[in-house]
């Protein structure tokens, strides 16, 4: 298997949603308990959010930049926007959360972290999804689909 920026950027994303599962499933779970919140490895989950999520979205620009192809697809607009929107939400997310832990915040503040997490994990899950499609697309151009829709 030879390195490519596109698979960089593909396991970066796989990486990103494992990592943001796991710290979700954190804060919901220990979400009622300050103590717990504030332990290490939770503190180690969010700064990887926020590394991941800057790289996923360096590195998407470098996909683009290196392979134009990709603008062929219809797709890949709402793709970018909804791909910038997902690093937002989890950059809002892991900071409110971040404040939350340093400052026992309210119950309102842990509902609007909750409601991130949630539109962050739909985002990202969307953009992962998107992204296959328009690879599979890709791939099936100029062959015969009764092969593609067999795959």
């Amino acid at each position: 298997m030879e390195f490519s920026i596109q698979l960089a950027h593909q396991y970066t994303a796989t990486m990103l949603i494992i990592i943001f599962m796991y710290s979700t499933i954190m804060w919901f779970v220990f979400s009622d308990d300050v103590k717990k919140i504030q332990n290490n490895f939770l503190q180690f989950m969010l700064r990887l959010e926020m590394i991941l999520s800057s790289l996923i979205l360096f590195l998407g620009i470098g996909v683009l930049i290196m392979e134009p192809s990709w603008f062929d697809h219809d797709l890949i607009i709402l793709k970018i926007i909804l791909g910038v929107a997902a690093v937002g939400a989890i950059h809002i997310s892991s900071i409110k959360t971040k404040r939350f832990a340093e400052s026992e915040g309210s119950k309102n503040d842990r509902k609007k972290i909750n409601i991130f997490r949630a539109l962050a994990i739909m985002l990202m899950l969307t953009v992962f999804t998107l992204g296959m499609r328009i690879q599979t697309i890709a791939d099936c151009k100029g062959s015969d689909l009764r092969e593609c829709h067999f795959k």
